[in-house]
């Protein structure tokens, strides 16, 4: 299979996922890896989806929210009614 063929079989098995995220398209990359016997493709698409998650950035942290004081309220006992 060329490189076309290639190309053409993940964006086939990506269009099958259900959220076609960035965690499908690699699936669908190493999915072939793991489907394909020649050891130098299957290491270059190994390779490649390695190289999908490299590009991916990491979620902006964020600052958590000022915290709130606890606030506890004084509560008495309850009183005792008549019997």
């Amino acid at each position: 299979m060329g490189q076309s063929g290639l190309v053409s079989e993940i964006a086939r098995r990506f269009e099958l996922t259900a959220d076609q995220s960035v965690l499908d398209l690699l699936d669908a990359i190493t999915s072939l890896a793991r489907d394909t016997r020649d050891s130098q493709i299957h290491w270059r698409l190994e390779e490649l989806g390695g190289g999908v998650l490299a590009t991916l950035k990491p979620p902006r942290k964020t600052k958590p929210p000022a915290a709130q004081p606890l606030v506890v309220e004084a509560c008495s006992a309850p009183q005792e009614g008549p019997r």
